[in-house]
């Protein structure tokens, strides 16, 4: 499969084809129930992301740019100037309260179950998205596999975390397995970390 390097100039596609991928994931759809308003913030949302991630580690592409993997590299720590640079302060920002506010309980619980499931240096697949038209074609095989023999060649994991069950079997299927799981307050928001290796 030709892949290539996400660039500073795809930010804004790979923040369109994030939200295709992720349209009816279960964080997306509580933040924005709406679908018009969570077809303007998605986008914005998760070109912030890709910011981030090209800040602390890198991504690929596919040719036809229907499938994307974000990837941080052991020891990344995300600081809180990176997330201003991401433009994700400014995002949550211009949000209103309690979405911001659910956004942040989310990235917190998140970030805790990371830091407890896997405290040893590790990568993480950060994100990755295939547009709904290119799902069922390896396209995000592909993408674990490159991320999956990274942390082979450097003796290490890698972490994920996702919130549908479907997910979960998808990755079990490529050798992962569930190391935590935890209900996001005030949601019906489940998630599950797993890890490889």
């Amino acid at each position: 499969m030709d892949l290539g390097a996400v660039t500073d100039d795809d930010v804004e596609a790979v923040g369109q084809l994030l939200a295709a991928s992720f349209v009816d994931d279960p964080g997306p759809v509580w933040w924005w129930p709406e679908p018009e308003v969570r077809a303007e913030f998605a986008p914005q949302l998760f070109a912030a992301v890709t910011r981030l991630a090209l800040a602390r580690g890198d991504g690929l592409l596919t040719a036809a740019g229907d499938a994307v993997g974000l990837y941080l590299p052991p020891g990344t720590r995300i600081t809180e100037d990176d997330v201003a640079r991401a433009g994700l302060a400014e995002l949550m920002g211009i949000l209103d309260a309690q979405t911001a506010e659910n956004i942040g309980r989310f990235l917190a619980t998140l970030g805790e179950l990371h830091t407890g499931a896997m405290p040893e240096p590790h990568w993480q697949l950060y994100f990755v998205g295939v547009h709904p038209a290119a799902q069922g074609k390896g396209r995000g095989v592909a993408l674990v596999d490159e991320v999956n023999n990274r942390a082979k060649r450097d003796g290490v994991g890698v972490y994920l975390d996702t919130l549908t069950e479907r997910n979960v079997a998808f990755f079990e299927h490529h050798g992962y397995r569930v190391v935590a799981e935890a209900d996001i307050a005030d949601s019906d928001v489940h998630v599950w970390g797993m890890r490889f290796n």
